[in-house]
């Protein structure tokens, strides 16, 4: 058993961590040469740089989008789609920023203030859907709503940067960075960190893969939102690096959303499987240990209610015998009356005739007196004749 454990934990050297160190170390080395492309097209050309920078961003945020609306019917939940039309508002409102960036000359009045703003609300956008999309692992979208509020959304950044002129300035070409944009980066770097907490909470609900990609390209947009709050110059150090980050962190949600939330539907759809299969095996547990309680309940109420037939069967053999224990009583004690009234009857009659019989004797007794009295008379006369 231990030897089967230890075959089975990948070593430093197994091939399989081999090609997962090969894999991040062409990662870091597919990025740094990327950085140093940024660095050197700024070197020549500011606005290349920006314009390619913000283009490669908005690229994969539409391409996340267009790539979810269609596939929004097979997606067996709606958070991806979530996510799709969060991307498509924040790429809409990066491709007004990168336009009416300073130097483009696109947009007037050609100042740094404006596309500031918009990059704030796109990071606002999408630090806070970042934060919500865990919900719809279980709730619904409904997709045209969803649509019409997106562009509603778009149309209202835009309005209240350029038209109401009521979103709070976040660069001044005199002294750089204002209080709320530096507040805004911190604001939002702690929205993206309470996404990471909730995306933890909830990584049984994805694979692993699309988990870490999503992790990744949080952290990315952190420390996006970090170099971001040092530049003082728009075309500086920091905002070179802050959008090289922002661009690898697209990059990782790209990765995380469609190459495997879409491109391998099967494996999300069989981690969601597995956390079903695990509320399911818990719920059987569950059913089964109550299943059990019922039938040692039964079984003690059956055996109860055994053991009460045979009390009630043995009260009513009692009851019974005390019946005819009862009758033969009464039929004892019936005759038994009978009889004493025969005897009381019979000794009435005696006493009837012992009462006849003593009043018999004193009539006889008187009559013989009365002969003795004549006899004594008449003895008494005869003497006197004698005399």
């Amino acid at each position: 058993m231990d030897t089967d454990i230890a075959e089975s934990v990948p070593t430093p050297s197994s091939p399989e961590n081999s090609g997962k160190y090969r894999h991040i170390a062409l990662h870091i080395l597919a990025f740094s040469l990327f950085f140093l492309i940024l660095f050197l097209v700024r070197g020549s050309n500011e606005k290349l740089y920006h314009l390619l920078a913000e283009l490669i961003s908005i690229v994969i945020a539409f391409g996340i989008f267009l790539l979810v609306w269609p596939a929004r019917r097979l997606l067996h939940n709606d958070f991806l789609l979530f996510l799709g039309f969060a991307y498509l508002v924040v790429g809409s409102i990066d491709l007004m920023h990168t336009v009416s960036y300073k130097g483009m000359g696109i947009i007037l009045p050609d100042s740094a203030d404006p596309p500031t703003q918009l990059w704030i609300i796109a990071r606002y956008i999408e630090s806070s859907a970042l934060l919500i999309a865990p919900i719809f692992f279980k709730k619904k979208i409904h997709p045209l709503p969803a649509l019409a509020a997106s562009v509603g959304l778009v149309t209202l950044a835009l309005y209240s940067v350029f038209v109401w002129k009521i979103f709070p300035s976040c660069f001044v070409e005199a002294s750089g960075l204002t209080d709320f944009k530096v507040f805004s980066e911190y604001l939002i770097s702690l929205l993206v960190l309470l996404a990471i907490v909730r995306l933890h909470r909830t990584r049984s609900m994805m694979n692993l893969q699309m988990y870490g990609y999503m992790l990744v390209s949080m952290i990315f947009t952190i420390m996006a939102e970090l170099s971001f709050t040092l530049y003082t110059d728009v075309y500086g150090f920091f905002n070179v690096l802050g959008h090289g980050f922002k661009i690898v962190s697209f990059y990782y949600i790209y990765r995380s959303l469609i190459e495997t939330g879409l491109k391998n539907p099967l494996d999300v759809l069989f981690a969601d499987l597995q956390r079903q299969e695990g509320i399911l095996r818990e719920r059987n547990d569950s059913l089964r240990k109550e299943i059990e309680n019922r039938t040692e309940t039964e079984k003690n109420l059956t055996q109860i209610t055994g053991d009460l037939k045979e009390a009630n069967r043995k009260v009513q053999e009692r009851l019974d015998q005390l019946l005819r224990d009862k009758n033969r009583l009464v039929v004892e004690l019936s005759t038994t009356a009978l009889q004493r009234s025969d005897i009381l009857q019979q000794n009435v009659r005696v006493v009837k005739e012992l009462q006849n019989c003593n009043y018999e004797k004193e009539i006889l007794y008187e009559q013989l007196n009365y002969y003795v009295r004549i006899v004594e008379q008449s003895q008494s006369d005869i003497d006197r004749m004698l005399e």
